[in-house]
């Protein structure tokens, strides 16, 4: 999604799609201390793997199933999906 909540042109969406990200402008960190947006979906990837990490950083003997229903119960809604 973007800043706006729009779906990114490039989303590739599945019918079992449960979980968005930011993935269109997102600062990344290159080489050299360099900094640039990238779009796409490894830097959704990363928001959201960045997210179940801090979930088990707080609770390390969460399972997997448990993060992604903290994940899953932490989502707001988008009106693309109504």
């Amino acid at each position: 999604i973007d800043a706006t909540d729009r779906l990114a042109l490039s989303a590739a969406l599945a019918p079992t799609t449960d979980l968005l990200a930011p993935g269109v402008d997102v600062v990344a960190a290159l080489p050299r201390s360099a900094h640039a947006p990238v779009t796409g979906s490894s830097a959704s990837a990363a928001r959201v793997a960045g997210a179940a990490a801090l979930c088990r950083a707080l609770a390390p003997d969460l399972s997997a199933a448990s993060v992604r229903a903290l994940l899953r119960a932490s989502r707001r809604p988008l009106p693309l999906f109504e």
